[in-house]
């Protein structure tokens, strides 16, 4: 796993809905920026937002709901290059503090 500091492309989401938390599951959706390239084959940058100086763990989990993979991440960041060339064909879930989002491996 290699670190990255800066995103040099990110994906936008908008979420439209008449108030309220909007929340997938348990984990909340993250909108600032998704991982890319999306769909991936070898590797895959996962962005994050934390708070200067702040830490947390990042989890890979794959739809039946296994975890895949844990790791910290830090502030001094905003991404994570991830090597996913050993991970199966599918749809995985990114979640750190609450925050979620999805990938797909091909």
């Amino acid at each position: 796993m290699t670190y990255y500091d800066g995103i040099s492309n990110h994906s936008e989401l908008e979420v439209y809905g008449t108030g309220g938390n909007y929340s997938t599951g348990e984990f909340h959706l993250v909108s600032s920026s998704m991982a890319y390239p999306n769909p991936a084959r070898s590797n895959i940058i996962l962005p994050y937002e934390l708070s200067e100086g702040e830490t947390a763990t990042m989890s890979i989990y794959n739809l039946n709901g296994q975890l895949i993979e844990r790791f910290e991440i830090g502030s001094h960041f905003n991404q994570v290059q991830l090597n996913i060339n050993s991970y199966s064909p599918g749809i995985y879930l990114y979640e750190y503090k609450g925050r979620s989002n999805k990938f797909i491996v091909h």
